[in-house]
C-alpha cells in the first residue's frame, strides 16, 4: 500500500464517499466502511496484498513472504506477445 500514489488513493476515496453519500449513514461509520473498501482496492492493485493461493487458508502474500524470511522489495509486470 505504500507504493501506490496518494492521488490514486485520494480518487479512490472521493469515488467511494460519493457512492455512500445517499446512504444517511453516521460520518464514523462511512470511515469504517470506506477503510474496508480501501482494503478491497490494495488488494487488487497491491502485490503484497493479494492472497497467496497455493498455501492453505490463502495467507496474504506479504505475510508468507515474512513467514520464509523474504521481503519484496521491487518487482516488474512483464507480458509475452505472439
Amino acid at each position: 500500500p505504500s507504493t501506490v500514489p496518494e492521488e490514486v488513493i485520494s480518487k479512490e476515496k472521493e469515488i467511494l464517499k460519493e457512492k455512500m453519500a445517499d446512504s444517511k449513514k453516521p460520518p464514523e461509520i462511512l470511515e469504517k466502511i470506506i477503510a474496508g473498501q480501501l482494503r478491497k482496492f490494495y488488494e487488487g492493485v497491491c502485490l503484497t496484498e493479494q492472497a497467496h493461493m497455493v498455501e492453505e487458508g490463502g495467507p496474504k502474500v506479504k505475510k508468507f513472504l515474512e513467514s520464509l524470511g523474504l521481503e519484496v522489495k521491487g518487482f516488474r509486470l512483464m507480458g509475452m506477445s505472439k
